[in-house]
């Protein structure tokens, strides 16, 4: 209530405000934020290959597909990179130091379920029964290296972010 002399008059105005559920206003104005400004749209990719060619390779590719890659050479360099949090990881078998089973196997026991991007294995390697079986539990795909054109992996890429979004 605020009271204003004005040529010797009197004026009383009142001024009621609605009590708010501290809580429920943040929880309304975060809603009003995010339907005004979308969310940042995750574009990055971990490409984790010890090949120096195939990763410039990849990551030419990725870039003209419009995503932000990012490159590790080996299974070590790919978990350091990690904080990051890439949308999509495409990942070699054969590497030194760490291969793509151990980094597999390190990053499903470090990361929760619910935090882990999808996996692409880009590979050259033969693979035994056991080896497809345990990738099968663990990765969204596998592609072999000589049995796709970058355009082909491309479209793949855009298909598993694409799925992977749509189940979020």
């Amino acid at each position: 209530m605020m009271n204003e002399e004005k040529n010797n008059q009197t004026i009383d105005l009142t001024i009621l405000l609605p009590t708010y559920n501290e809580s429920t206003t943040i929880e309304k104005m975060l809603d009003a934020i995010t339907t005004i400004i979308p969310p940042k749209i995750n574009t990055e990719i971990l490409v984790i290959d010890d090949d120096e060619n195939t990763r410039d390779l990849l990551s030419r590719m990725l870039k003209e597909g419009g995503w932000n890659p990012k490159t590790a050479k080996d299974g070590k360099d790919g978990l350091n990179q990690l904080k990051e949090e890439p949308a999509l990881i495409v990942l070699d078998l054969e590497m030194p130091r760490m291969d793509g089973f151990e980094f597999l196997n390190t990053y499903v026991e470090t990361v929760e379920k619910e935090n882990r991007c999808p996996i692409l294995v880009y590979t050259g390697k033969d693979l035994t029964d056991t080896q497809r079986e345990l990738l099968e539990n663990n990765v969204v795909g596998l592609v072999r290296k000589d049995e796709v054109s970058m355009d082909e992996l491309s479209a793949i890429v855009q298909d598993i972010y694409s799925k992977d979004k749509a189940e979020v």
